[in-house]
């Protein structure tokens, strides 16, 4: 009986071969995506008074990052107009 080979010399399958630098991709959505998403964890033994305080932070998130990129906005609006 044949039997095919699905492993490399060391008797790994090839999905799980190292190759012998590390492989490093763009991932331009993956960044994207951690730049726009704010990821809250909450377990559900929360009290009353946590998921408020809970609540109120998360609605400070979006006027930080406008405020954050108002002043990054004018910063290379600033750095555009020096000579």
């Amino acid at each position: 009986m044949l039997r095919n080979r699905v492993s490399t010399s060391r008797g790994m399958p090839w999905s799980l071969r190292q190759p012998s630098r590390p492989q490093y991709f763009a991932r331009p959505n993956a960044r994207a995506a951690n730049q726009a998403i704010v990821r809250v964890d909450a377990h559900e033994l929360l009290g009353a008074i946590e998921v408020r305080d809970l609540a109120v932070a998360v609605r400070k998130v979006p006027q930080y990052y406008r405020a954050s990129k108002r002043a990054a906005m004018s910063l290379n609006a600033e750095e555009t107009k020096k000579p």
